[in-house]
């Protein structure tokens, strides 16, 4: 039985297990993991996989408008890096699907 872990380190592997998650990790695959590195459970990972997976939850769980927002904002970086690299191409693309996602463009 592994010793119990501080508040960080809890914090550390559910943010672990986030990303695992986000990267498509199987449950079987995050057991393994956690067992491996962490000396863990089955039980105590899947206690970990379902704070894991309510983070996630709790991000997704967004405003349609703050969304819209956060995508225009990171097109809005492509578009500036696609001008100091001459990537007009990319440039094109990013102002296009600018356009789109605002609804001025005619489909």
């Amino acid at each position: 039985m592994a010793p119990r872990s501080t508040k960080s380190q809890k914090i550390l592997r559910v943010n672990q297990i986030v990303r695992m998650l986000v990267n498509c990790a199987s449950r079987s695959s995050i057991v393994q993991f956690a067992a491996s590195e962490w000396g863990l459970s089955a039980r105590q990972t899947d206690t970990y996989i379902a704070e894991a997976r309510e983070i996630i939850r709790e991000d997704a769980n967004i405003e349609r408008n703050d969304f819209l927002a956060a995508r225009l904002q990171t097109i809005d970086r492509v578009i500036q890096q696609g001008l100091k690299q001459n990537q007009l191409s990319a440039v094109i693309g990013a102002l296009k699907l600018q356009a789109e996602v605002l609804g001025l463009a005619n489909k």
